[in-house]
């Protein structure tokens, strides 16, 4: 079944749900459970069950008592992973969970939205840097979005005092190479979900990318730069059900199994420079790409791997340079022909200072791990020191 009521424009986090929560608009309000029948026939069931706006925003179920008592087994810890905010853990299904966008480290940047690749996911709001969401029965990943910030959007003290939520961030200990901030036009045509393709024009060229996959946020953060012609192109990247097939045959071969992997598999192409009519000679061409990590791999950091299904199905391994641009984790690697690629992650094997850095930061921004670095300098300067005092004491 699911639920309704008497004002329009009221929105459930999820209405399809026994258990769901509700933003109470300035009015009164009645909510009622809907139930449909094996035949698909719709009643309220008014006569033996009510339903009500509990004073927490929740909407009640009094079906004879069984709200939430019938699936206790089914319930269990799932993990959300929260990109660029907080809110990350374990919860129970059916759980209202709150989650924060961090402040943007980038003063032209604002929020912008909350993307998920997982349908089960509800927000209460995707525009609103804080907001709530309903733990379904899975593990998921959200994203925060940001975009350049425009005339429109409030340009206030906040925005400065709220950057110290950036203390908060996992920072990634991997290394930070190619830091070019990229400052071409923008079109997102997506503000939920991962909907939406993103064209990136490159500095000082008309070359574009357009990341069309779903599960890549931040998509205005990806540039690319073509050798070895002078011709304007587009580069796309894209979902494709192929491109997937391949890629999973390629790690299949490589590894024996999917087991231990989580990856992120796409097709890129190369078009003309209107973006219609896919060019089919690319010898002597390559392309340099950056794109923010996938948001399911975030988490991973620098053990992440680039690699591309070469002309004999076997995955072939790419170098792989980590960066962040204005907060937002990217990697860069290079194609050399154009085919299945993907972006992926041997969890059997992770090394500890390539992931996602959890340790507590302290209020001033300073992460307590050069604290640490600094006492022992400075341990090291003292204990030098007096061990030139003995030497010249010897010495007379």
């Amino acid at each position: 079944g699911y639920w309704g009521s008497n004002v329009e424009g009221v929105t459930f986090t999820s209405p399809y749900l026994e258990s769901t929560y509700i933003v109470m608009p300035n009015c009164d309000l009645t909510v009622t459970a809907y139930y449909v029948d094996s035949s698909g026939n719709v009643t309220d069931n008014s006569a033996s069950n009510t339903g009500g706006a509990t004073s927490d925003g929740s909407a009640g179920n009094n079906n004879n008592n069984n709200n939430n008592n019938n699936d206790d087994d089914d319930k269990g810890k799932y993990k959300l992973t929260v990109n660029y905010g907080s809110g990350s853990g374990n919860y129970d299904a059916g759980k209202s969970v709150t989650i924060t966008a961090y402040a943007p480290e980038a003063k032209n940047k604002v929020f912008s939205h909350w993307s998920t690749s997982s349908s089960e996911v509800a927000f209460a709001s995707t525009t609103s840097a804080t907001t709530t969401l309903v733990m379904p029965k899975k593990d998921v990943t959200v994203t925060a979005n940001y975009k350049t910030r425009s005339s429109s959007d409030d340009d206030d003290d906040d925005d400065d005092d709220d950057r110290d939520a950036w203390n908060k961030r996992h920072d990634s200990t991997t290394a930070t190479t190619n830091r070019n901030v990229n400052t071409g036009t923008t079109a997102n045509t997506g503000t939920t979900g991962n909907t939406g393709a993103n064209t990136q024009t490159t500095p000082d060229s008309g070359t574009r990318l357009d990341i069309q996959s779903n599960g890549i946020s931040n998509k205005d953060m990806g540039s690319a730069n073509v050798s070895g012609s002078t011709d304007n192109f587009v580069i796309k990247i894209s979902d494709s059900a192929d491109a997937k097939a391949a890629v999973e045959a390629a790690l299949i071969d490589k590894y024996g199994s999917l087991d231990g992997l989580a990856y992120f598999p796409m097709d890129i192409s190369l078009y003309d420079p209107s973006g219609k009519n896919k060019v089919t000679d690319t010898s002597g061409l390559s392309v340099s790409i950056t794109i923010p990590i996938p948001d399911e791999l975030i988490q991973y950091g620098g053990n992440n791997l680039a690699g591309a299904v070469n002309s004999a199905n076997k995955m072939e391994d790419l170098v792989a340079r980590f960066t962040t641009i204005d907060g937002i984790g990217c990697i860069t690697f290079t194609a050399t022909h154009f085919s299945p690629y993907a972006i992926y992650v041997d969890t059997n094997n992770l090394v500890a200072g390539q992931t996602m850095d959890a340790t507590p930061k302290t209020g001033d921004g300073i992460h307590p791990k050069w604290f640490l670095a600094i006492a022992l300098a400075c341990m090291s300067i003292a204990v030098f020191m007096v061990s030139d005092k003995k030497k010249v004491r010897t010495a007379i």
